[in-house]
C-alpha cells in the first residue's frame, strides 16, 4: 500500500463539496447540522485580525490536506494552525506514527507533503473556506464591528514552520512565508482557477440549487492583488535547540519578516523532576522520561530572558508576540511505534502545561498565551476564563466522534467571557478524575477491542453486546427503554437473560467496560438501565414469558408433549438460569437446593448491602411462573435422581471449598471468606473481629470480605493484603473503589509469611519482569518484611469444587467437551466448569447445556433470541449522527447516551483525520448494515488511527476494507480489497458519468477480476452474476460520482 498522500487538485474538490452536498447535505462526512455558525456576540481581536472563536485544530494531521482544513473550519475552528513544513520536506516516517487510545503518542512532526504541495493545500483551503463561509453564513455578524482590524474574515490560519535557523531562512521556506504573507503569486492562481470553475455550468447549478451568492468580487480582488493568508506564525524549534538559535529565529520573524509570531515552548521547562512527579501523582508512572533530553532542551532562566526580550522587540516592530504552550513531550517510548522516543499529548500533559501556562503568566502577566494540550469541551471554558488564548488540539480529534467534537468545543467556547489575561492556579483547573489515569483502565479490557476479524463488508456491531458472555441485546433493550416500551425491553432482556434482577445489581458489566462512551466521556450506566427495566417490566412476565417459550413458537393451543424431564443440583445463578431456559423449551425441570432457598452465593455470600433478597426472589419468581418444581432443603445424590427417572442431570453444585493460604506458622483467627461472608449475612453482631482485620487475596471475594468486615461489631480497621501491584488486582475496579469508598485501606506487593501472637508478617514484594497467563506481572520477593497488626485474619485467594462430593456420586469430568462427564445426560455449569465466575459467565453455560439438549432432541426452535422487527432505523441512525463528538453526563435514566454502535458505528469514519473512510448508505437484502466503508487510498497516509479504534481485535480498516485506488500503480502496490477504473482519466459532462470501460477488483480473497461495464440509461451496471459486492461497486459508481473525478 501507498503512505504517500495524493491530494485533490481544486477542480475535483469543488466537485466533491457540491456533489456530495448536494445528494447528502454534508461535505466530507460531516453534516450540515454540525457546521457551526458563531452566536452574535463580538469576536475577538488578534493582533488586527477578527476572531470569531477562538478555539481550532492545532498543527498535526487535521491541518494537512485541504479538505481536512475545510472541515476544521465548518466544525467550527475559527483558528486553524497549519501542520509544521520545514526544509526537509518530503518527510519519510515510519508508519503507523500515532496511537491515541487514551493518552496520544506520535512519532510524526512535519507535513509528509512537499513544501510546494502544502502550499497549495493550504490556499485552496483558505479560498473554498470564503466560498462556504459565504454561502452557508458561517460568520459572525459582528466581525465588522471590531475596531483596528485589518482582517476581519472571522478565522486566522497560523502557518507553523521549524526548526532551526538555516532551515527557516533556506530559498523554500522563505517561499512558503512570501507567498502565505500574499506576496507571491500562487494565490493568484488558485484564485483565478477557482473563479472560472464557480463561474461554469457546474457551479452556476450548484449555486442554483443552493440559492445563495458566491464571493466573486472578493475572488477576483484576490486574483488581482493576492491576499494575506496567513498574518501569524508559530515557531517549532527542535528538543535541544540551544537558546542563542531560538532568539536568532525569533528576531528574524518580527523584525525581517515583520510577522506576528508564537514561540512554542515545551513542558521540559518545568524541569525532569517536577514533569515526573506530576505524571506519578495522577496515574501515570508508566511512562518514562529521558532525563538527559531535559538536561539539552532549553532552560526555564533562558526561555525566561528570551521571551522578555522578544516581548520588546515586537512591541519595536509593532508586531504581535505570544508563547504557544507547549509543544509534544518526548518520552521513551512504550508502545507499538517504532523508534526509542515518542511525543506525548492529551489528558497527562494538561496539568503539566498548564502549571507551565501559570508560571509564565506570573512572570509576564499581558503576554498573550496560545495553549494546546489536552484541549476538551470540558475544560476550554476553564481556561478561557483565565484569558488564555487561543486553543488548539489535536488528541481529542483523534478520538471517536473525531472533528464532530469540535462542534462541541465551539459551542463550549462561543460566549462572552473577559478577554482580559489574569493570573490563576494551574492545580484549581487540572483537578478532578478527569486526569486520573484511573478514570479510564481502558488498557485493563484490550482498549475495547472484540476478539474478531474485521469483515469486507457488514462491520457495525456494538461491543457491549459481543463481550457480554450471554450476548445481551443492549442497544435493543436501551431503545425500547427510551421509546417507554417496558414489556419489549423486559422481553429482549430475559430472552436471553433469566436473571434480569440479580444482573442489574450485581454483575460484573463488561458492557460497560467496552461502551464506546468510554472514548467520550462515561460508559451508559447499562447496568442500571437493565434494573430500571426490569422494575418497570415485570408486570409484564408473564406475557413476555409467553411470547418466548417454545409454545408460542409452535403456534398451538394444545398441551405440549414435553420433550424430557430435568433435574437440577443446586439453586444459585446457574441452576436457576437453567431450569428458566429449559423450562421455557418445553421440559419438565425440577430444582434441588440444599439451602432453606434459592440463590445460592448471592442469596447467602454476597453481603445485604448489595443484593436485597426481594430482587433474588424476583428471578425465582419467573421460574415459578415458567412451572419449575423448586426443591429447598434438599440434599440429593446423582444415584437419588437416576432412581425418580430423570432423563438429564445438571449439576450446578458451585465451587465452594476454599483455598489453603499457605503460611509458615498459623496461631490466630483465622476465617475463609465464604465462612465470614456466610456467617456475617446471618448476623453480623454474633462476630468477634476484634479491632484489625486483614484480608488476604485481591478479587471480588475479598473486596466484599473486607466492605463487610468494615461494618461488623468492633472493628476500627481493615487491611486488604495483595502480592501484586493495583494495576494487577483482579478484583473489578468498581469493587475497588467501593471499598477504597468504604474506608478500607490497601497494602499491595505483600505476601503474608506467618501469623502468630496477632501479627501477621509479610514479605515485600516487588513486581518482576515475567508475566503470568493472564498478562500480569509476576512479583518476586526483595527479602524485606513489613509487621501488621492483626486480630482476624480472613482468607479470600479463591475457590474450588467439591471433588469429595464428585467422587462419591461417580462423576468424572470430560476433559475434552468442557460441560460433559464421564455419564450420558449428566452436564456440569457454572463454577463447577469454569471455577469462580461472574453471575453472567455461569447464565452463558447455562445457555450452552441449554442448547445441547436441545440439539439433542433435535429441537431447532431457537428460545434465545429476540426476533422483535426493528421500527424506525432512520431514527437510531438520526439519532446516533447527532450524538458524535458530544460528551454528555450520565442521568438518573440514562438511556439517552447509547450510540447504536450495531446500527450507527463509523469510528473509522470519525476517527481519520484524513476523510480516508467513507461510509456508504447502501441498502440491500444481501447486507446486514445498512451503511458500508469505502477507503479512499489516496487520502491514507497509514498513521494507523482507524486501526487503534476500530473495535476489531484482528485487521484494519485501511488494509482490510474494499478500497478505491486512482491508478493502477497505486492498487498493483496494495493487497487491500478494492478496484480501480481502467479507462484513464475520467470526466464528467453535465454532472454525467462518462468514459468509464472496466474496473479491475480485487475481491475479499484477493483474487483479481476485469469486470466490463455497461452503460445503460445514464446509469453503470459491471456484467455480473449480481454477486452482493459488485452490486455495490454500481452503487458507488453510480452514486459516488464525485470519488471517481480527475483531470
Amino acid at each position: 500500500m501507498e503512505n504517500d498522500l495524493k491530494p485533490i487538485d481544486i477542480e475535483k474538490l469543488f466537485f466533491w463539496i457540491s456533489e456530495e452536498f448536494l445528494r447528502d447535505g454534508s461535505i466530507f462526512g460531516i453534516d450540515h447540522s454540525y457546521f457551526y455558525k458563531p452566536s452574535n456576540s463580538i469576536p475577538l481581536n488578534l493582533w488586527g485580525n477578527a476572531l470569531d472563536l477562538p478555539i481550532g485544530p492545532a498543527a498535526g494531521p487535521h491541518t494537512q490536506l485541504a479538505q481536512n482544513i475545510i472541515v476544521s473550519y465548518l466544525c467550527g475552528g475559527r483558528f486553524i494552525e497549519l501542520k509544521t513544513v520545514q526544509k526537509e520536506d518530503k518527510i519519510s516516517v515510519d508508519k503507523p506514527c500515532i496511537f491515541a487510545i487514551d493518552e496520544g503518542y506520535n512519532v510524526e512532526w512535519s507535513t509528509e507533503l512537499s513544501i510546494k504541495e502544502a502550499l497549495e493545500e493550504y490556499i485552496k483551503a483558505y479560498l473554498f473556506i470564503l466560498v462556504l463561509k459565504e454561502i452557508f453564513n458561517l460568520k459572525s455578524k459582528n466581525s465588522d464591528k471590531l475596531s483596528n482590524v485589518f482582517n476581519n474574515d472571522g478565522f486566522i490560519f497560523a502557518m507553523s514552520v521549524g526548526y532551526s535557523l538555516d532551515g527557516i531562512t533556506s530559498p523554500k521556506v522563505d517561499n512558503f512565508i512570501e507567498e502565505m504573507s500574499g506576496k507571491n503569486d500562487t494565490v493568484k492562481k488558485l484564485a483565478e482557477d477557482l473563479i472560472l470553475i464557480l463561474e461554469s455550468e457546474n457551479g452556476k447549478k450548484f449555486k442554483a440549487r443552493i440559492n445563495a451568492e458566491y464571493p466573486l468580487e472578493r475572488l477576483k480582488n484576490i486574483a488581482k492583488n493576492s491576499t494575506k493568508i496567513s498574518p501569524i506564525i508559530t515557531l517549532s524549534t527542535m528538543h535541544g535547540t540551544k537558546p542563542e538559535e531560538i532568539d536568532k529565529i525569533v528576531q528574524y520573524l518580527l523584525i525581517e519578516k515583520n510577522i506576528n509570531t508564537f514561540l512554542k515552548v515545551n513542558p521540559t521547562l518545568l524541569g525532569y523532576q517536577r514533569v515526573k512527579s506530576i505524571l506519578h501523582s495522577h496515574g501515570f508512572d508508566y511512562i518514562s522520561l529521558s532525563e538527559e533530553s531535559f538536561e539539552h532542551d532549553l532552560q526555564m532562566h533562558n526561555a525566561l530572558q528570551i521571551i522578555s526580550k522578544m516581548h520588546k522587540v515586537a512591541e519595536e516592530q509593532k508586531v504581535g508576540f505570544g508563547i504557544k504552550i507547549s509543544n509534544t513531550l518526548g518520552v521513551l517510548n512504550h508502545t507499538s511505534l517504532k523508534g526509542e522516543m515518542s511525543y506525548l499529548s492529551g489528558r497527562p500533559i494538561f496539568p503539566i502545561s498548564l502549571e507551565l501556562a501559570e508560571k509564565m503568566r506570573r512572570e509576564f502577566k499581558l503576554l498573550p498565551i496560545s495553549f494546546s494540550a489536552g484541549v476538551d469541551q470540558e475544560n476550554v471554558k476553564s481556561l478561557l476564563n483565565e484569558g488564555i488564548y487561543p486553543l488548539t488540539f489535536v488528541t481529542d480529534l483523534l478520538k471517536p466522534g473525531g472533528y464532530h467534537r469540535m462542534n462541541s468545543i465551539a459551542s463550549s467556547s462561543d460566549y462572552s467571557f473577559k478577554r482580559k489575561a489574569k493570573l490563576f492556579v494551574a492545580s484549581e483547573i487540572a483537578t478532578g478524575e478527569k486526569y486520573l489515569k484511573s478514570s479510564k483502565s481502558l488498557e485493563k479490557y484490550n482498549y475495547g477491542k472484540i476478539s474478531k476479524q474485521l469483515p469486507l463488508y457488514d462491520c457495525f456491531m456494538a461491543p457491549c453486546k459481543e463481550i457480554c458472555p450471554i450476548n445481551q441485546d443492549v442497544p435493543e433493550y436501551l431503545r425500547a427503554i427510551k421509546t417507554k416500551q417496558f414489556e419489549s425491553a423486559f422481553k429482549i432482556i430475559i430472552s436471553k437473560n433469566p436473571l434480569p434482577f440479580t444482573t442489574s445489581i450485581i454483575c460484573t458489566h463488561p458492557c460497560m467496560n467496552y461502551c464506546t462512551r468510554n472514548f467520550y466521556d462515561k460508559p451508559v450506566c447499562i447496568r442500571d438501565m437493565k434494573f430500571y427495566a426490569s422494575k418497570k417490566g415485570f408486570k409484564y412476565a408473564v406475557n413476555a414469558l409467553n411470547k418466548l417459550s417454545i409454545k408460542d413458537k409452535l403456534e398451538t393451543k394444545q398441551d405440549i408433549d414435553y420433550p424430557g424431564s430435568v433435574a437440577i443440583v443446586g439453586g444459585g445463578p446457574a441452576g436457576i438460569a437453567e431450569a428458566h431456559f429449559l423450562a421455557r423449551s418445553g421440559f419438565k425441570v425440577s430444582l434441588f437446593e440444599k439451602e432453606d432457598s434459592p440463590g445460592g452465593v448471592i442469596s447467602s455470600i454476597i453481603p445485604k448491602f448489595r443484593i436485597n433478597k426481594r430482587f433474588i426472589e424476583k428471578d425465582v419468581e419467573l421460574i415459578k411462573l415458567l412451572g419449575v418444581n423448586i426443591n429447598t432443603g434438599s440434599s440429593v445424590s446423582v444415584k437419588e435422581l437416576r432412581e425418580k427417572g430423570f432423563d438429564y442431570i445438571i449439576l450446578a453444585i458451585g465451587a465452594n471449598k476454599p483455598r489453603e493460604l499457605v503460611l509458615e506458622e498459623k496461631n490466630g483467627n483465622i476465617l475463609d471468606s465464604l465462612t465470614f461472608l456466610k456467617q456475617w449475612n446471618i448476623n453480623r453482631h454474633r462476630l468477634k473481629l476484634g479491632k484489625n482485620v486483614v484480608i488476604v487475596g485481591g478479587g471480588n471475594s475479598a473486596m466484599d470480605a473486607s466492605r463487610a468486615a468494615i461494618r461488623s461489631p468492633g472493628v476500627k480497621k481493615v487491611t486488604v493484603v495483595y502480592r501484586r501491584t493495583e494495576k494487577e488486582i483482579p478484583a473489578d475496579r468498581e469493587e475497588l473503589e467501593n471499598a477504597i469508598e468504604d474506608g478500607v485501606s490497601f497494602r499491595m506487593l505483600r505476601q503474608p509469611v506467618s501469623f502468630k501472637n496477632k501479627t501477621l508478617t509479610c514479605e515485600i514484594m516487588q513486581p518482576g519482569e515475567k508475566k503470568d497467563k493472564d498478562g500480569r506481572k509476576v512479583s518476586i520477593p526483595t527479602g524485606k518484611y513489613e509487621l501488621l497488626a492483626v486480630d482476624t485474619l480472613i482468607v479470600a485467594i479463591g475457590e474450588e469444587e467439591d471433588k469429595k462430593w464428585l467422587a462419591e456420586n461417580n462423576i468424572e469430568k470430560d476433559k475434552e467437551n468442557k460441560y460433559f462427564t464421564n455419564a450420558k445426560n449428566i452436564f456440569l455449569i457454572g463454577d463447577l466448569v469454569r471455577g469462580p465466575s461472574s453471575v453472567v459467565e455461569v447464565i452463558s453455560d447455562a445457555k450452552a447445556v441449554a442448547q445441547i439438549i436441545l440439539n439433542q432432541k433435535n429441537i431447532k426452535l431457537d428460545i434465545f433470541e429476540n426476533n422483535e422487527p426493528i421500527d424506525n432505523l432512520r431514527l437510531i441512525e438520526e439519532s446516533a449522527r447527532l450524538d458524535r463528538g458530544k460528551f454528555k453526563k450520565p442521568d438518573r435514566v440514562d438511556d439517552n447516551r447509547c450510540l447504536a454502535c450495531n446500527y450507527y458505528c463509523l469510528r473509522c469514519v470519525d476517527v481519520c483525520p484524513n476523510r480516508a473512510n467513507i461510509s456508504i448508505p447502501y441498502s440491500n437484502k444481501n447486507f446486514r448494515n445498512f451503511y458500508q466503508i469505502l477507503h479512499i487510498d489516496d487520502f491514507c497516509n497509514q498513521c494507523g488511527n482507524c486501526q487503534t479504534f476500530c473495535p476489531y481485535e484482528k485487521g484494519a480498516p485501511n488494509i482490510d476494507k474494499l478500497t478505491y485506488y486512482s491508478s493502477e500503480q497505486r492498487f498493483t502496490n496494495s493487497q487491500n480489497p478494492g478496484f480501480f477504473i481502467n479507462s484513464g482519466k475520467i470526466k464528467f459532462d453535465d454532472f454525467g458519468l462518462l468514459n468509464i470501460d472496466s474496473l479491475i477488483y480485487r475481491d475479499g480473497d484477493r483474487k483479481i477480476h476485469n469486470l466490463k461495464v455497461l452503460k445503460k440509461d445514464g446509469l453503470y451496471f459491471i456484467k455480473n452474476d449480481c454477486k452482493s459486492d459488485l452490486l455495490f461497486l454500481e452503487h458507488i459508481l453510480n452514486y459516488r460520482r464525485e470519488i471517481f473525478w480527475s483531470n
